[in-house]
């Protein structure tokens, strides 16, 4: 059993495919409508040790619980993103590390290994992203060379983009599984209500559908 993540508690209508990311074939782009106000509420429904002494999602809003600390509210942000990218790595027979050097001074969140090469993650809380954010993704990509097939910084703001360096840049809430946009294939329907209904667990796109009379 885990925390539902991401993109299964709110899937998004377009976004970034996990699993062409390996490929190299991955469309960068599309936008979304997350604030931070959003994240810090799925931090909290998602039930995080360090948000077990809160009671529920707060009627106040989310700020009203989190403490402010940019420190806090960024280490809780990365356990979000690492919960969708474990999850999306396992269903592609990918393996998850955080690399580290000895000492500290280079660092990589994550580094996912698959048979075609790795995808090198860094977690950032910030809406915009500078050089400075992305300089140990380049000494990993220099360190990899063709084996590093992309390299990208997952963050709050509201636009997947490719910078000119070669970097992506996508909002934690586009980061999808499998496929770039959903594709409605099949319809169930039950009584009066149509409904569209996917499976979260594999994440294939493939509708379920129900007998009804």
């Amino acid at each position: 059993m885990r925390p539902l993540s991401l993109h299964e508690r709110r899937p998004a209508s377009e976004g970034v495919s996990f699993r062409q990311l390996f490929a190299g074939s991955a469309v960068i782009g599309g936008r979304s409508e997350f604030t931070l106000t959003d994240y810090a509420a799925e931090i909290v429904a998602g039930g995080f040790p360090a948000m077990r002494h809160l009671s529920g999602r707060p009627a106040a809003g989310p700020s009203a619980a989190i403490p402010r600390d940019g420190t806090l509210l960024g280490g809780l942000f990365e356990s979000l993103a690492a919960l969708s990218v474990r999850t999306f790595a396992q269903n592609c027979d990918a393996r998850v590390s955080h690399l580290r050097t000895k000492g500290g001074r280079l660092e990589v969140d994550f580094v996912v290994e698959a048979d075609a090469g790795v995808v090198a993650f860094e977690v950032k809380l910030s809406a915009a992203i500078n050089d400075p954010h992305i300089s140990h993704l380049h000494w990993l990509s220099g360190e990899l060379g063709d084996n590093c097939i992309n390299a990208m910084v997952l963050n709050s703001g509201p636009e997947a983009y490719r910078r000119r360096d070669g970097v992506a840049v996508i909002p934690l809430a586009l980061l999808l599984p499998q496929f770039d946009t959903p594709r409605a294939t099949t319809h169930a329907r039950v009584g009066s209500t149509t409904m569209t209904l996917y499976s979260s667990a594999t994440f294939d796109a493939t509708p379920i559908t129900f007998a009804t009379t």
